[in-house]
């Protein structure tokens, strides 16, 4: 006898409506969050085809269940995204049904459409290249109903993340950013997160779109006030915002710090007990920090420093290193403030123990801050922890450029200033060799490191000294 999912599968094609909706449901509701059925539903014959050629029905509550159904499918997984993007028309009439009188029909087809675009950019752009489709998604922000207008704001969330033309594309639209912030101050959380997600991929690495937004009117605003939301999710999406907004832009970095308790609501937030909001939170102090007057800002609030080196112990790595490149910057605020750091109780112990993390991002940004409390001749508090630098030795041969420099440069700013630290590192069995085999390098800024630290190195060590002297690649590189 046929199984369950065989038989509502058989149910999609039957003559009557009430059964395809029964079936339909029965399959979107299957499909729900369960990763091991949805492989099942998706690979049994005549399943995604039936459901697509439902999407034209004519019942409302059939075109319902549909697009549930694949948007459910369609979720996690880009096998089966391309599974029901390869349908012919599956698209044409997902866009379709964005027109819907039905609301229930508008939020299941942008549903549908906002999976269908996760982690594929032809995905997003052939969604994108739909006559109609980003007009039908706007035109859904402005619905009576909450739950359709998140669906579209999610929808188009995901269609501008990573992809200039498209950002430029959503945002090039009539009122388009105006509706978006006008959803900021929504009664539902749920459209809180989806508009400020919006507005944060849409700005991504834009300088142009950065500026567009935070000129609108309450945009920034909106924004600082949802970092008191009662939602994390929300919090976590506003301090996003607030940290794409303010990325390599001192003058939105300026006009972001200075509304009132912007600065001490994302200090705040680094006592979430959400690691995405901690993350978050730190990586939006990182980015405002770039900014020159603004590390003062954020360096005067109690307890930020304390809160920061707290999060290097986190079992998350993008928090670790958010809050280990927050700490950077604002290392390099003052003397003061450097020497505020390294007495925070084990932040120093913390950093080193980063070295050894399996992320080349937590080990570049851990080392970025030892390298500067080193070059403030804080030495004591980093060579009295075990390990320190035979932690620094082993990056010298790390896969990632980024990482060899960061650990080059703080190997040179320790052996600049102590002769002691330059023997100690000059013995380690093959410290040397591999600061040598940098100097081959295709990074002309790891050449560079490597040669001042080889140096460095040889103000304290004979041999290291005479090596050089034979090596004219390092005199060239020197200059």
């Amino acid at each position: 006898m046929p199984g369950a999912v065989e038989q509502l599968v058989q149910l999609l094609v039957s003559s009557s409506q009430d059964v395809q909706v029964a079936a339909a449901g029965a399959l979107r509701n299957l499909a729900a969050g369960n990763m091991a059925r949805k492989p099942r539903i998706a690979a049994m014959p005549q399943t995604v085809e039936p459901l697509v050629q439902l999407l034209a029905s004519s019942s409302q509550a059939v075109q319902e269940a549909a697009a549930g159904a694949l948007a459910n499918l369609a979720a996690g997984n880009l096998a089966r995204r391309r599974q029901v993007a390869a349908v012919p028309g599956a698209v044409e009439q997902l866009v379709q049904l964005l027109g819907s009188s039905s609301q229930a029909v508008q939020m299941e087809a942008a549903r549908t459409l906002q999976n269908l675009a996760h982690g594929s950019a032809a995905f997003k752009q052939q969604i994108a290249s739909m006559p109609g489709a980003v007009e039908q998604l706007l035109q859904l922000l402005g619905s009576s109903s909450q739950d359709v207008q998140a669906a579209a704001a999610r929808a188009l969330c995901v269609l501008a993340i990573h992809i200039p033309a498209l950002q430029q594309q959503i945002a090039a639209r009539p009122k388009a950013l105006e509706q978006l912030v006008q959803l900021l101050a929504s009664s539902s959380q749920d459209v809180q997160q989806a508009a400020a997600g919006t507005l944060r991929n849409l700005a991504y690495k834009n300088l142009t779109l950065q500026q567009q937004i935070a000129a609108m009117p309450t945009a920034v605003e909106q924004l600082v006030q949802l970092l008191a939301s009662s939602s994390q999710e929300v919090q976590a999406a506003a301090a996003a915002a607030l940290s794409t907004l303010s990325y390599k832009n001192l003058t939105l970095q300026r006009q972001i710090a200075a509304v009132p308790t912007a600065v001490e609501q994302l200090v705040q937030l680094l006592a979430s007990s959400s690691q995405g909001v901690q993350a978050a939170a730190a990586t939006a102090l990182f980015n405002l920090a770039l900014g020159s007057t603004v590390k003062w800002q954020i360096a005067a609030v109690p307890t930020a420093m304390e809160q920061l080196v707290q999060l290097l112990a986190s079992s998350s790595q993008d928090v670790q290193e958010a809050a280990a490149s927050a700490l950077s910057q604002l290392a390099l605020t003052s003397m003061d403030t450097t020497r505020q750091i390294a007495a925070v109780p084990n932040a120093v112990e913390q950093l080193v123990q980063l070295l050894a993390s399996s992320s080349h991002d937590v080990q570049k940004a851990a080392a970025g801050v030892l390298r500067i409390l080193a070059g403030c001749k804080l030495l004591h508090q980093i060579v009295v922890v075990p390990t320190a630098v035979e932690q620094l030795l082993p990056l010298l041969a790390s896969s990632c450029q980024e990482v060899q420099k960061a650990a080059t440069d703080v190997l040179f700013n320790l052996a600049s200033i102590n002769r002691a630290l330059q023997q100690q590192i000059a013995a380690v069995a093959q410290a040397v060799e591999q600061l040598v085999q940098l100097l081959a390098s295709s990074s002309k800024d790891v050449q560079i490191a490597a040669a001042w630290t080889l140096y460095a190195l040889g103000q304290g060590n004979k041999d290291v000294t005479r090596r050089i002297r034979a090596m004219p690649e390092v005199w060239d590189l020197l200059e």
